[in-house]
């Protein structure tokens, strides 16, 4: 059902965000009750409209119920099953206040990148150092050859190094653990293929 009354005012004010509701208290009251006794008249003269505008008015009520109790149980079902993430402790005061409850830095945020980035810079460091020691052995392998490649590969392992010591290593056993572990497994490699 679409109804318009067209009024002329000279400062109209709406309410409501869609600006859709007149607020003008003025007009308003008057304009309420004149919709509502011409409705009712309308209404009276014709009763079989009126009940279908009401079986309809009441079918919206009894829908907008329904949604309003399906909301409130998704809402609690929701509130029910949230699995409960702890927050991420990454600052400096974090840090410390974490540092003070016995909480480690050990799967942290801050942790994990710095943990990213050790190892970008050593795998970086190690391709620089073997393109130097690939060269030495195979000087006249074909190959993309680099004018000063021997010079970019030494600066690119400095660098690498550089950087390295910028990042604070405090409390990483585990990071200290896998670079043990990857130096171990490197010269077992290297054994077993010299005694081959």
């Amino acid at each position: 059902m679409v109804g318009a009354v067209s009024i002329r005012l000279q400062d109209p004010v709406f309410e409501s965000q869609t600006k859709n509701k007149l607020g003008n208290t003025e007009i308003r009251t008057e304009l309420v009750n004149r919709v509502r006794e011409e409705l009712l008249q309308f209404f009276n003269r014709n009763k079989e409209i009126a009940e279908k505008i009401f079986a309809k008015v009441q079918d919206t009520r009894q829908l907008r119920k329904e949604l309003q109790d399906v909301k409130k149980l998704a809402r609690e079902r929701a509130k029910a099953i949230t699995i409960r993430i702890p927050q991420l402790r990454d600052c400096k005061a974090h840090y410390n206040q974490a540092k003070g409850k016995g909480k480690g830095t050990v799967g942290s945020f801050a942790w994990n990148v710095t943990l990213s980035v050790v190892a970008r810079l050593f795998y970086y460091a190690v391709i620089c150092a073997a393109v130097i020691a690939l060269r030495r052995k195979q000087p006249l392998a074909a190959g993309f050859r680099l004018p000063g490649g021997q010079v970019l590969a030494v600066l690119g392992v400095g660098i690498a190094v550089g950087l390295a010591t910028q990042v604070d290593l405090s409390k990483s056993l585990i990071l200290a653990a896998t670079v043990g572990a990857a130096l171990l497994n490197w010269l077992w490699a290297r054994r077993a293929r010299v005694s081959e």
